[in-house]
């Protein structure tokens, strides 16, 4: 491993070794893109039509949908970020597309190609980090391969998920690409290339929120060590200070949700924009006098932090995240089986996207490439150059095991984090194994070193290869009803539906949920706990009192909710039961009654169902009638009887099937409809069509 004295003594790369890196980076993003691709077909290849993007993923989809098309009143609920933006107007420019000519499967293809591009970009950024960091050629390329091939960074982004976080990834790659270049260059261009791609990443995702939190941390615990010596990170800190100030002030995403006021931007980066300044300017204060000042400075700020901010708006954005988190840590990171130990909202919340992960999820996502960096650690560790070693790399592995080991701990309680503990993981083993290459003095350990690593990365690409999607049903499951729904042409409806996928049905179908799984959003928690509330323990009363306070028109029923945890005393926290707080589903109850009895129902009417066997067995759909739909379908029975009687025969046959569709369990309506088509009348998806007697 090389110094940073070094980084400053080395010479820019000639033409022609700028050249093999170009190419080098070039081949390792076109084999991440297509590894990714391969791991989206095993799942597509199976899929007839649509397969849409998962619930959690249908708001960024629909952002991009309504600025294509130019759906002003959509739109100001949410605008949209850098990635929505750059996709909307992409796919309008490569395609021609106006807001009235959308083809969903290219605008489908369009993303994912891009998702893609994006994150195996970063398998090539992470070439160049090592190669920055002088890691030697061979390590630098089987460190980015090993991040092309592992499967916590492949599974994220295979195309299925369209959210900020992957799109966030490269960026913050850059970031640290550019922060060690300026290390090793000082050059003041690096500077202003590091904060023009840390303000892009802020503005493609909050997420990268969680990466500037880190990096504040570093910058506080390296000024810290190096509080009295020249070499502090001054001026990246300004950069970085400036630039997240700048963010919050341009960014509409950050001004929505108050981030001027973060803790990163009120604590963290003053914290260590002061420590720099002490390092700096207190040059008559000895050493002794400066760590009393920088301690008790880090011990008051938080307080006053508290008592300053600690009712602010971002606070209060990210509250309910921040309880789940602190109640993961009190029960060990593990759900509790008894669902009265967490209220409703982390009970939803304590799911995907923000579901645990487990050792089956690490071993699933990680396989050797932990065990391998810790044997690597350790190793080197019992070398006798360790110290030495490490003294000489202190600040990239300083930088690189704070943010990595963050990551990671974090990818613990949030499995979506997975793909940024993927990335530091990589770099940190490249560098390690490239500290025990340079410790050894034979050429025999040093093959057996890239051996080691270069059978680690054969078996992490067997390894991924070979992994099924343990989500194949949901994705068939939101497939096939996406599909149904478009087929037809049900839109423009006000839909009840779990929160679990009436977000995507809305955002494919044109739908208007009373259920959206972003609950934290004001008013949507309230709605979801009334909800299971009802559906598990109340009747069918206060189900009706529920549809009409929300004007709902149809009702998609998820027939599972019955028929999951036969046993009671091994109820999944994963289940709804688990959310609505109930262990066997009661008799009388409205899920009991719309899975067991549909047609002794009194306000909903079952809809013919022409799905395939798939989407029949797995939903029931339901129109609901209110009180006032009786009274209007009365009426409308009477005019097109009238309109018979008149000899107007089509407006006759127009108006029974309006009165048909408001009330279809009408006796009079449908007589009425069968002296018309001699037909009896059958309520679908599409609206009332006719059905032959059989004989």
């Amino acid at each position: 491993m090389c110094s940073i004295n070094t980084f400053r003594a080395e010479k820019w790369p000639t033409f022609n070794r700028f050249l093999i890196y170009a190419l080098m980076f070039i081949l390792i993003s076109v084999s991440a893109f297509f590894f990714r691709y391969s791991d989206y077909c095993k799942i597509s290849g199976n899929i007839n039509g649509i397969l849409p993007f998962e619930s959690y993923s249908a708001q960024n989809y629909s952002t991009v949908i309504n600025y294509i098309t130019q759906n002003r009143t959509a739109a100001k609920t949410k605008s949209p970020s850098l990635m929505e933006y750059l996709i909307a107007e992409g796919y309008k420019f490569f395609y021609m597309a106006d807001s009235k000519s959308i083809n969903i499967q290219e605008l489908h293809n369009f993303i994912r190609v891009n998702l893609r591009l994006f994150i195996s970009i970063s398998a090539g950024i992470i070439f160049l980090i090592l190669t920055a960091l002088n890691v030697s050629f061979m390590l630098s390329l089987l460190g980015a391969v090993l991040f092309v091939v592992c499967p916590a960074s492949v599974v994220p982004a295979n195309g299925l998920n369209f959210t900020g976080n992957i799109a966030a990834v490269p960026f913050i790659m850059l970031f640290y690409l550019f922060f060690f270049l300026y290390i090793k260059k000082k050059n003041y261009i690096l500077l202003i290339l590091l904060s023009i791609v840390l303000f892009i990443a802020l503005s493609i995702s909050e997420f990268s929120q969680l990466n500037l939190y880190f990096f504040a941390l570093y910058l506080i615990i390296y000024n810290l060590i190096y509080l009295n010596k020249s070499n502090n990170n001054f001026h990246v800190t300004a950069a970085v200070f400036f630039t997240s100030l700048a963010a919050s002030f341009l960014i509409p995403s950050l001004q929505n949700i108050g981030y001027i006021a973060a803790p990163v931007n009120t604590l963290f980066l003053p914290a260590a924009l002061f420590l720099s300044l002490l390092s700096i300017l207190g040059i008559s204060i000895n050493t002794k006098k400066k760590y009393i000042i920088s301690f008790s400075l880090l011990a008051v700020t938080p307080f006053i932090w508290i008592i300053l901010f600690h009712r602010i708006h971002y606070i209060q954005n990210y509250s309910l995240v921040i309880k789940l988190f602190l109640n993961k840590l009190y029960y060990w990171n593990i759900k509790p089986v008894n669902p009265e130990k967490l209220d409703i909202a982390l009970r939803i919340l304590w799911n995907s996207p923000f579901r645990s992960a487990s050792f089956n999820s690490y071993w699933r996502l990680f396989h050797l490439i932990l065990y391998s960096l810790i044997s690597a650690f350790f190793i080197t560790f019992l070398s006798k150059d360790f110290t030495k070693n490490f003294v000489k790399n202190f600040k990239p592995y300083l930088l690189l095991l704070l943010i990595g080991s963050c990551y990671f701990v974090l990818f613990v309680f949030f499995v979506k984090i997975s793909i940024c503990a993927a990335a530091f993981i990589c770099i940190l083993l490249a560098l390690t194994c490239n500290g025990m290459r340079n410790s050894v003095t034979t050429k025999l350990k040093r093959r057996l070193i890239a051996c080691f690593f270069t059978l680690l990365v054969v078996t992490e690409t067997f390894w991924c290869s070979g992994l099924e999607n343990r989500r194949w049903f949901n994705i068939k499951t939101n497939s096939a009803l996406v599909n149904y729904l478009l087929e037809n042409e049900f839109c423009q409806k006000i839909v009840l539906a779990d929160y679990t996928f009436s977000s995507m049905i809305s955002a494919y179908c044109d739908l208007k949920p009373v259920l959206k799984n972003d609950i934290l959003q004001n008013g949507n928690l309230d709605k979801i706990e009334e909800y299971y509330r009802i559906i598990y323990t109340g009747t069918e009363k206060q189900l009706y009192k529920f549809c009409r306070k929300n004007m709902v028109e149809y009702f998609i029923f998820f027939r599972n909710m019955k028929f999951e945890n036969r046993r009671p005393e091994r109820i999944s926290p994963y289940s709804k039961k688990y959310i609505a707080d109930v262990s066997e589903t009661i008799p009388g109850t409205p899920v009991y009654k719309i899975s067991e009895t549909p047609l002794k129902l009194n306000t909903f009417y079952l809809i013919d169902n022409t799905a395939p066997y798939y989407i029949s067995n797995t939903f029931s759909f339901l129109k609901f009638i209110s009180k006032t739909d009786i009274k209007l379908s009365k009426k409308l029975i009477l005019r097109s009887s009238n309109l018979l009687r008149q000899g107007r025969l089509k407006k006759a046959k127009n108006t029974i099937k309006k009165a048909i569709e408001l009330y279809p369990a009408s006796p009079e309506g449908r007589f009425l409809y069968f002296r018309i088509f001699k037909k009896w009348p059958r309520l679908t998806l599409s609206g009332v069509t006719g059905q032959k007697l059989s004989h």
